[in-house]
């Protein structure tokens, strides 16, 4: 299928919108998830300094959020409906377009995911199977251990200023932040809460406390069954 230029991705964007059609706001993104050409439909993306990307679908295609970035995931048959195919999920940066990398493959059922604080992207597993956990850092899409993603979920309170400031404290950690995640982008190493601590008691203002996470209601959250409406779930703790 040929690539359409951003030229005429603009045109098409421009013509939609004088005719006063619903325009949905992300961040500093806009999204229209269906506008037609002819026969082919189109999901219209458009990020700052005009950058438009249209993605060309068949059947349907969705799409979500994640912090700092825009996903789209399409299904190609009417079978599909229900499903994540990583295959088919691209990740774009709202503030500059950029797609994200990520090599991760298979298919998983809709209501199987689950996107945590808007940090994390969660594969929810059974009773005999764990969840995988997925986050962006350096601009890929990585899957990180669940280690990771409980310090992701306990520090997700303090604001930025002060996860920078903790980031700081420990220089020799090579801790940085990615999409508000406090982690080491080569060996995944995070903060643990004695580390937390010694930080906070080195201050001379208040920082917001870790979230008490409630493990129990976690595991039952992240353990799904067949019966799960075909949907992606959005949990903020």
């Amino acid at each position: 299928m040929e690539k359409l230029k951003s030229e005429h991705i603009e045109e098409m964007y421009l013509n939609y919108v004088r005719k006063g059609l619903p325009v949905i706001q992300r961040g500093k993104a806009r999204i229209i998830t269906k506008i037609c050409e002819g026969v082919q439909k189109y999901l219209l993306l458009v990020f700052p300094d005009k950058k438009f990307t249209a993605v060309p679908f068949k059947h349907k295609v969705g799409w979500g959020e994640l912090g700092e970035y825009i996903f789209t995931y399409e299904r190609h048959t009417s079978k599909e409906e229900n499903t994540l195919d990583f295959a088919r999920l691209t990740l774009y940066n709202t503030a500059t377009g950029e797609v994200v990398k990520h090599t991760e493959k298979g298919q998983y059922p809709l209501g199987n995911v689950v996107i945590l604080n808007q940090q994390l992207l969660a594969i929810c597993g059974n009773k005999h199977q764990p969840p995988r956990f997925f986050a962006v850092i350096s601009g890929e899409l990585a899957e990180i251990p669940v280690t990771a993603a409980e310090s992701a979920l306990s520090l997700y309170p303090l604001s930025i200023p002060h996860k920078q400031a903790l980031i700081e404290y420990y220089p020799r950690q090579g801790w940085e932040l990615h999409n508000g995640i406090i982690i080491n982008p080569q060996t995944f190493d995070v903060p643990s809460k004695l580390q937390y601590l010694f930080w906070k008691q080195g201050r001379h203002y208040k920082a917001a406390a870790p979230a008490k996470l409630d493990t129990d209601l976690l595991v039952k959250m992240l353990t799904r069954t067949d019966k799960e409406k075909p949907v992606i779930k959005y949990i903020t703790l």
